[in-house]
């Protein structure tokens, strides 16, 4: 059974909320999701702090018991490093991010894959599944101010593909992103196929798809409805096509 990924304020790490390809983000519940590896590239992963974990405490009673103070912390994070699956810098790491991705999202706690910094040698992907990413974006919404301030804050995306080569994203869907829900950079042929996004007219600079810098962008058989743009193209982008 697919459940809802979701991310709070800030983003799971920085720039992107839901899934990045360079790295990836923190899940906080289970998703029916399948990775499928099959042409090697090489790409360079830059890691970041892990988030702090927060705790909460409220008063309960019952027939018969004083009352008394109950503390509330919230689940570990289970974390899912590519070393412990055999993967390496500077060699081929397909299998070891196929075993932590698949373990990762059949956690029944939050869970996060790790890719140290270096440079590894990767397999196009496909990213299948019907689940659904939830920026949960409201909250930035409110508080985006970068059509007037030039020294705002960006606040997460969704999705981030960074220069894939040969990859597929299929039934997924990207749900109110605090900003662009996908940004697509330096990929060379990647398609969008039955993809849905979701976000209401009131969204600030949610941009369905943003692609710049790639060659052979193919969006097919999606259904996209955002504050802003549904696709938007920056500079250097070639054969996008969209039906």
């Amino acid at each position: 059974m697919s459940k809802t990924l979701s991310c709070s304020t800030g983003g799971c790490f920085p720039r992107y909320c839901g899934f990045n390809i360079s790295p990836f983000s923190s899940c906080r519940s289970a998703i029916k999701c399948e990775i499928n590896i099959t042409k090697l590239q090489t790409i360079t992963w830059h890691t970041t702090a892990a988030e702090k974990n927060n705790s909460f405490s409220s008063s309960r009673s019952a027939p018969g018991v004083p009352s008394q103070l109950l503390i509330l912390t919230p689940l570990a994070q289970t974390v899912f490093d590519i070393t412990k699956f055999g993967g390496k810098a500077n060699a081929d790491i397909t299998q070891a991010l196929r075993d932590a991705f698949k373990e990762a999202c059949a956690s029944p706690t939050p869970s996060k894959v790790v890719i140290p910094a270096g440079t590894y040698n990767l397999n196009a992907i496909d990213l299948k599944g019907k689940g659904t990413f939830d920026g949960q974006g409201a909250t930035a919404w409110k508080q985006n101010d970068c059509g007037k301030n030039t020294k705002c804050k960006m606040a997460s995306m969704n999705f981030g593909f960074n220069f894939l080569t040969n990859a597929l994203i299929s039934q997924i869907t990207s749900k109110d992103s605090k900003n662009f829900n996908v940004n697509v950079l330096g990929c060379n042929n990647i398609t969008f196929d039955h993809f849905t996004i979701s976000a209401p007219a009131e969204s600030l600079n949610t941009d369905g798809i943003h692609v710049g810098r790639s060659t052979i962008v193919n969006i097919l058989n999606s259904n996209i409805a955002t504050g802003d743009d549904c696709v938007s193209l920056g500079d250097g982008s070639k054969q996008v096509l969209q039906q």
